[in-house]
């Protein structure tokens, strides 16, 4: 009587263990879709940038500067967006 009580403990215990585990694994998914969204409408944001036209007159230190870290920019958010996708 002992032995099958002490068993029914253990497998609650497992099954207890088992729960916490899946709600770590659904709270890190979670935000790696979160991180992988907002990444992607960053990415977005910075093409759009990207794209604009640079007013005449600029001085081409600011221009290439500018350009530099949207790109530099651009190239993270993508590489987030991958990583994400292939760790989810």
């Amino acid at each position: 009587m002992l032995t099958v009580h002490k068993n029914r403990v253990v497998s609650d215990v497992a099954l207890q263990q088992a729960a916490v585990r899946q709600k770590e694994l659904d709270f890190y998914t979670n935000n790696f879709w979160i991180f992988g969204g907002t990444t992607v409408i960053l990415a977005g944001f910075s093409l759009a940038q990207l794209t604009r036209e640079i007013p005449e007159g600029t001085n081409p230190a600011l221009e290439y500067t500018y350009l530099g870290f949207t790109t530099l920019c651009l190239s993270l958010d993508l590489c987030i967006a991958t990583w994400t996708v292939l760790v989810c």
